[in-house]
């Protein structure tokens, strides 16, 4: 029994120092074997205890137990070592079990850090590929459609037998075609609003609606130079099946390995075959493309989208619109999917239009001196749906206009005058443009019409600060006390994208008819549109405000501790202007060198500064500007009069033979070498290099 005490001794030592160790339940129990072998003990100790007086030498010598009573006794033991024994053994057992629990808990514990370390560095390989595919994301113009048209738009269209089929026979590809402003961008955002609900419609006829179908769209945009490219739309595609999906796809991954990890931009057909690989994971997918006619590479476009139709391994319904080109037109005859042809005309869009004016009547907070006047109202639908020859633009210009009518004799005077036509239109609202505000709004409309990246409503309101025949250039009292009174300056040619307007929404012209009215080129006679501008003309207006915002804004002692919420054009002045002097100096009857000359020639903080931010690794020590590296930069763009204004001694500018930048041999007398190229002072410099 005493070795059976031992080991209990020593698992009670366990217990006290190990976490893991259970208390012996069993053993220690209040009925339990230890407890009953602790009262026999005490019993026997109490017999066996000697006893006072006489009685203590009887006890001395006589064994106070029976044969009987000691057979019981040591019965009683054994039966007692037995279930300690067993006792033992099941908290042996419970502690192997606790012991198993807790490797188990604490594996699992590993994994969970083996995940998250997993997840951090597949998030972070997630983050790297987003931005190397550097999507557009067309969620900003479906969601500005849904906002800008009326409810119900184009619900017609979605009881028509042939949609009905398209939705669920692949080999059926729709192709919706219009006039400008007919609405097409509206019935699209109708259709894509339809597909999106279908998981949760319920709809018997539809295709299998797990997750493993997809919606897919795109919206070109001819407002937008970042949608207007085919390389972007794929892009676009890729992003959200990878999105849905559920991240970077291991397809993904491999074209960005294959890319040098992101060091070279994949190829369109590269795209396409990630596309491809994705879609055939799936059970299928719509493919939604708006504007065609806007894509500035439309003969790649209709080839993608060929190739995709061509696809035989996947489930795509393809719908798409644009304006009725005879390119686009052909093109359909390759496709392998029969293509239904759906021609958008005043006969199937009167409907909607005549709903659009109602609800704007009743609706539009600029309209509400006629929302309970249900006779001018029954006047102002009657004529705008009589002549809008199925152009939805057309029809929201007119309402525009008439927001302004102060009295019935108004709006019956501007209903009488109705334009003809959107061109009519434009002219007819940049007519109305108080005098006081003209420059403010073709500067805007210029910047609108060729910016070379989104402008937010923060930064176009900072615009009008800027005019460089005054001096300052820069003027903080012209700011507006509201930037988004920026809208109201310029109605029905400027618009916000997105569901709500703030500080950081992105402002376009409000259709591409619009940037096509504006930007013109003269005709062979040099007669003009009103109000129209060349390319060139408006990007020397931008480079202009870019360079006299950088020159005088603030004063601020270098751009790299500016503040984008004090300076809000600062970020695009810095990285654009440069850009936008390379595109105006393709004419040579436009000049931007006297403001370039000026900020190139300054050698102070903001030019250090710039070049700083613009240099490679070469290029670390911007403590002294030197003529040399200015003529590199003002090269680097293609800006060859600054190069010669630089060069020219009437300026008071130096030749200066850098060593960093001198080719081996000696220059001549009298030329300088800028990097690229060796000029003769004076002489003329042919435009060559560009900045990409």
């Amino acid at each position: 029994m005493s070795s059976i005490l031992y080991a209990l001794q020593d698992r009670a030592r366990e217990t006290s120092s190990s976490s893991l160790s259970p208390k012996p339940m069993i053993m220690g129990a209040a009925e339990g074997p230890l407890k009953t072998f602790k009262v026999t003990l005490d019993q026997l100790a109490e017999n066996l205890e000697p006893t006072a007086g006489r009685r203590k030498l009887l006890t001395a010598i006589t064994w106070p137990y029976k044969e009987a009573e000691i057979n019981k006794i040591l019965k009683s033991i054994e039966q007692q070592k037995t279930s300690i024994t067993l006792a033992l053994e099941l908290d042996h057992s419970r502690l192997s079990e606790a012991i198993r629990k807790e490797v188990a808990l604490l594996s699992n514990q590993v994994r969970g850090v083996d995940e998250k370390i997993y997840n951090l560095c597949n998030t972070e390989d997630s983050m790297n590929i987003q931005h190397w595919l550097d999507a557009p994301d067309p969620h900003l113009e479906y969601s500005t459609a849904l906002r800008q048209r009326c409810p119900a738009t184009g619900s017609w269209f979605l009881k028509e037998n042939v949609y009905e089929q398209w939705l669920v026979d692949t080999n059926l590809s729709i192709w919706l075609h219009g006039n400008p402003g007919c609405g097409k961008t509206f019935l699209c955002a109708t259709v894509l609003e339809h597909i999106l609900a279908l998981p949760a419609s319920g709809v018997v006829s539809m295709p299998p609606t797990e997750p493993s179908y997809h919606e897919l769209y795109f919206f070109f945009d001819g407002k937008d130079d970042a949608k207007q490219r085919l390389r972007n739309m794929i892009r676009s595609l890729v992003q959200q099946m990878c999105t849905q999906l559920g991240g970077s796809a291991n397809e993904v991954r491999a074209l960005f390995s294959a890319c040098g990890g992101g060091k070279r931009q994949p190829e369109c057909e590269q795209l396409l075959t990630v596309l491809h690989q994705l879609l055939s994971r799936s059970e299928g997918a719509y493919l939604v493309i708006d504007a065609l006619d806007e894509c500035h590479e439309r003969h790649g476009l209709l080839t993608a989208i060929q190739e995709i139709a061509n696809w035989e391994d996947v489930r795509v319904h393809l719908f798409f619109t644009s304006r009725r080109e005879a390119e686009i037109e052909d093109s359909m005859a390759f496709l392998r999917k029969e293509v239904y042809k759906v021609r958008i005309d005043s006969d199937t869009i009167d409907p909607d239009i005549r709903r659009y004016v109602r609800h704007r009547l009743q609706k539009d907070p600029a309209l509400k001196r006629w929302h309970k006047d249900q006779e001018t109202q029954y006047e102002i639908e009657a004529a705008l749906t009589t002549k809008a020859n199925g152009m939805f633009k057309w029809v929201a210009c007119q309402l525009d206009q008439l927001s302004s009518a102060l009295s019935i004799f108004e709006v019956r005077k501007l209903l009488k005058e109705l334009p003809k036509d959107l061109d009519g239109t434009y002219t007819r609202v940049l007519n109305s443009i108080a005098e006081n505000r003209t420059h403010y709004v073709f500067k805007v409309l210029k910047w609108l019409a060729c910016s070379k990246m989104p402008v937010t409503l923060w930064r176009i309101a900072e615009i009008i600060t800027i005019d460089v025949d005054e001096d300052p250039r820069v003027n903080f009292e012209k700011r507006f006390r509201d930037p988004k009174d920026v809208l109201t300056i310029c109605p029905s040619l400027i618009v916000f994208k997105g569901e709500n307007l703030e500080s950081t929404s992105v402002l376009e012209l409000a259709h591409s008819s619009v940037r096509e009215y504006l930007v013109h080129e003269p005709t062979q006679t040099g007669e003009r549109r009103p109000y129209s501008f060349r390319e060139p003309e408006a990007h020397a207006v931008i480079a202009r405000d870019c360079i006299a915002y950088l020159l005088d804004a603030g004063g601020w002692a270098s751009l790299l501790g500016a503040r984008n919420h004090d300076y809000p054009l600062l970020h695009y002045a810095i990285w654009q202007w440069i850009g936008h002097a390379e595109e105006a100096i393709k004419d040579k009857d436009v000049d931007v060198s006297l403001l370039v000359d000026e900020f190139l020639a300054s050698g102070n903080d903001i030019l250090r500064s710039w070049i700083h931010l613009h240099c490679s690794s070469g290029f670390k020590d911007t403590s002294i500007i030197n003529l040399s590296m200015r003529m590199l930069f003002a090269e680097l763009g293609g800006l060859s009069r600054s190069v010669k204004s630089l060069l020219d001694p009437e300026n008071g500018h130096e030749a200066l033979h850098s060593s960093k930048l001198t080719r081996q041999g000696t220059i001549p007398a009298g030329r300088a070498y800028t990097g690229f190229g060796l000029y003769s002072v004076g002489e003329d410099v042919e435009e060559e290099s560009s900045l990409h």
